[in-house]
């Protein structure tokens, strides 16, 4: 079996164990409502991700994801400032933007070395 196969599988798993999560929790009565401002950042993600691998059906929900984002943004969540953050998390988010940082010039490195 190639590896493609065995990464659809694995992706289908989980689509449908997250699917399964979110039908449970909705049973239980957990309401949550949709942050539209963090729609709108994966919006952007995928349309970055979509556009030089040339993905239409990815930039479109990219762009859906857009829309959907700016059509409510009087809606979105204000983010608390860096200065109203307790020091736990100032830590955390330091250590994520770190490592998200590490992760993207790894990649880099990775592109060019095996270009």
């Amino acid at each position: 079996m190639e590896l493609s196969w065995i990464l659809i599988i694995i992706a289908a798993a989980l689509l449908i164990g997250l699917l399964a999560l979110m039908v449970v929790l909705r049973m239980k009565g957990v309401k949550q409502a949709p942050n539209y401002r963090s729609l709108f950042i994966i919006g952007i993600a995928i349309m970055v991700v979509g556009i030089p691998n040339s993905n239409y059906p990815l930039m479109a929900l990219g762009l859906i994801y857009m829309i959907i984002g700016i059509a409510n943004h009087k809606k979105w969540k204000d983010q608390p400032k860096w200065s109203d953050l307790t020091p736990t998390q100032k830590k955390f988010k330091l250590a994520v933007v770190i490592a998200l940082g590490v992760i993207v010039i790894a990649g880099i490195v990775m592109y060019f070395l095996y270009r």
